[in-house]
């Protein structure tokens, strides 16, 4: 990290580089965590969707909602 005067106040920059790095560092920390909640999920058979079913009224007010 650099640090550039401006004025009388030090202000530190960041390059991309550095934030690329961070993120890089930070996803493979949190990976074990990520692929064991998944894990769990898959045990548990939740990967399957909604599970409450819809209220009609609550089902047209979304579908009156587009994706994108």
């Amino acid at each position: 990290m650099q640090i550039n005067n401006k004025g009388d106040n030090q202000m530190p920059t960041i390059t991309l580089k550095e934030i690329e790095q961070r993120v890089n560092s930070e996803s493979q920390k949190k990976d074990a965590i990520i692929r064991n909640f998944e894990d769990k999920l898959k045990l548990k058979n939740r990967i399957q969707g909604r599970v409450r079913p819809k209220h009609p009224t609550e089902a047209r007010i979304l579908s009156s909602f587009k994706r994108k």
